[in-house]
């Protein structure tokens, strides 16, 4: 049976000092030096790098039952509850099937319609010729959109608060690496007590949202009316409890009551999830237009072609291929969710490799993403890669910005809509540019892959 290789490590700590500088850059250097599988540790916890499409393949598709959400998930418990994030097990498979029909074909053009009306009213209002935080700004677009469409809100009000409460929370992230996470969480500490603050907020406008809804019910064509309406099929009985703080989300599983609890879960995963995500994907697909001016003038002339130079209408998103390209190679040169980990529950043999019962095994999207043995020039901005005849020429987890199997992320699909309709929006009123031509943005890996330092970009007016 083959070993893994890795890295000499410092005793007790590990791996954690490397990891802490620049993780993706660390997976990427031990994939390099040590091929498909690679081992190293952190806190005397053992862990494995895969870096093969068919490795990955066994743990999310052949093998999912032999592991769990790694740690790191866990204890992201403490913010995002049991929703479809860190949930498991039958109780996570009752809630995909529950959330699925928010994210049937018939609802996401709905929901289209109201991205292009959004992005046109946030686009509009963007200062012309000065420079400004894309990142920031496509935060907010997309926390409004995420809100209207899935929830039926409006929180611009609340958006500075948004801001600063995720801030706290991402930067606080880096907790889930110390092995005395659940003791510095117990403690009235500075940070923890941020922490707290932070998430006394977001709870605060997420339950005013459940609030509001119950005093004004009905399907909305959104996902909370889903939540608040629907019945579990295998149950035979509705899924809303009010008020219902009692029962556990595990109790409910089998009762088919969701109470304001469960529903505070999923809609707090959606809401930091449905909207971090696919900001920071559109700032960096606007920093790499930006750096490729080729493809923004290609990507103008497909604009003008299929709208005849009216306003973007969501009709229009099938017929946007170059843009659907490029909002692609850009989740493979800066995929949002970078890394997935899973921890072993069970003693595993995934390809002749032992993989021990508690080893925490990682499969990094930045480094699947960049292999030089499944993509050509693998740090070159080419959307051609994602063309209608180079889709079969390349294994599956090779490119899998959304994860896989049943895991796979529910709203792929909402995400990859929201993203064309945004940058096309965009594109009609401004032409995204550099500070100076030689600027190069950093990469600032957190839960999601960010921009260090925001995006600053003029924004020409066309």
């Amino acid at each position: 049976m083959p070993q893994a290789q890795g890295p000499v490590e410092l005793p007790f700590v590990g791996s954690i000092l490397s990891l802490r500088e620049n993780p993706p850059e660390f997976f990427a250097q031990l994939a390099a030096k040590y091929g498909d599988v690679a081992r190293f540790s952190v806190f005397g916890r053992e862990a494995r790098l895969f870096s093969h499409p068919d490795l990955i393949h066994e743990v999310l598709i052949e093998q999912p039952k032999n592991f769990r959400k790694s740690r790191g998930l866990q204890l992201a418990k403490a913010l995002l509850g049991d929703g479809l994030l860190t949930s498991e097990g039958d109780f996570h498979k009752r809630q995909r099937r529950l959330s699925s029909p928010a994210f049937a074909r018939g609802r996401l053009m709905k929901y289209a319609e109201e991205i292009v009306r959004i992005s046109e009213r946030h686009v509009g209002a963007y200062p012309v010729g000065v420079q400004v935080d894309a990142n920031q700004l496509m935060m907010r677009l997309t926390l409004a959109i995420v809100n209207k469409t899935l929830f039926d809100a409006d929180v611009s009000a609340e958006a500075d608060t948004v801001a600063e409460a995720l801030e706290v929370i991402l930067n606080n992230m880096d907790r889930i690496l110390n092995p005395f996470t659940e003791i510095l969480n117990m403690l009235p500490l500075p940070a923890t007590l941020r922490l707290r603050e932070a998430q006394a907020k977001l709870d605060k406008i997420v339950y005013g949202i459940i609030s509001d809804r119950r005093k004004n019910p009905g399907d909305r064509g959104d996902l909370l009316s889903i939540y608040m309406s629907a019945s579990d099929d295998e149950s035979g009985q509705g899924m809303v409890r009010a008020n219902n703080t009692s029962l556990s989300a595990q109790t409910q599983a089998h009762s088919g009551a969701m109470n304001d609890v469960q529903i505070r879960d999923e809609c707090m995963t959606l809401f930091i999830a449905g909207h971090e995500t696919t900001a920071n994907a559109l700032a960096w697909a606007l920093y790499l237009l930006a750096k490729n001016s080729e493809w923004l003038a290609k990507a103008r002339i497909e604009l003008q072609e299929v709208t005849g130079g009216k306003s973007v209408t969501a009709d229009d998103y099938p017929k946007l291929k170059l843009l659907q390209n490029i909002f692609a190679e850009t989740l493979r040169l800066y995929p949002p969710a970078w890394t997935i980990s899973r921890e072993a529950l069970v003693d595993t043999e995934i390809k002749g490799y032992e993989i021990k019962a508690g080893t925490t095994v990682v499969m990094s999207q930045w480094v699947m993403h960049r292999h030089p043995a499944y993509w050509a020039n693998p740090t070159e901005f080419n959307p051609t890669r994602f063309a209608a005849d180079q889709a079969d020429s390349r294994p599956k987890f090779a490119y899998f910005p959304f994860g896989g199997g049943s895991r796979q992320c529910i709203g792929d699909q909402f995400a990859s809509i929201e993203g064309v309709l945004v940058l096309a929006v965009f594109l009609q009123h401004f032409e995204p540019q550099l500070l100076t031509p030689k600027y190069v943005a950093e990469i600032h890996p957190m839960i999601t892959l960010r921009p260090r330092g925001g995006m600053p970009l003029v924004l020409k007016p066309v």
